[in-house]
């Protein structure tokens, strides 16, 4: 369990501060990446979660702070996601998986000479992604 005292890592998104973090807390292992303004990816940490995720999550944000060398207050905003996302106390934000999925996709393709997508579209495709998993969990 957290400290009650646990220092966020951000206050609202402060476009003074350069370097952004996201934190994907699964069942069984925390994953976290530090991007500076210009997304470009300064450090990441890879724990093991079990259920002790507020931990893995604070041991994967000090052990890429250190590795950046970086402070809590070098980073601007911090989101996180998956099935222990609401466990992170110094996260600004929470998002689902699959939102994560779609903002990334579109970031991607826009940025690609491809094309470009909408967030309404993916967004359709990764709920149909999600139905028809469930379906598949109730089929076995």
């Amino acid at each position: 369990m957290p400290d009650a005292t646990a220092q966020r890592a951000v206050a609202p998104c402060d476009v003074t501060m350069s370097h952004f973090c996201g934190i994907d807390v699964g069942a069984s292992a925390a994953k976290l990446v530090l991007i500076d303004g210009g997304g470009s990816v300064v450090a990441r940490a890879l724990r093991r979660s079990g259920v002790a995720y507020a931990a893995a999550a604070e041991a994967c944000l000090t052990e890429a702070l250190a590795s950046a060398g970086l402070e809590r207050g070098d980073v601007a905003h911090a989101v996180s996601t998956g099935y222990g996302r609401h466990n992170v106390p110094w996260a600004s934000d929470s998002s689902t998986e699959i939102a994560c999925h779609v903002k990334g996709i579109v970031h991607h393709v826009n940025r690609s000479p491809i094309g470009h997508a909408r967030h309404d579209e993916v967004s359709q495709l990764g709920q149909r992604r999600a139905g028809v998993e469930r379906v598949r969990e109730k089929l076995t």
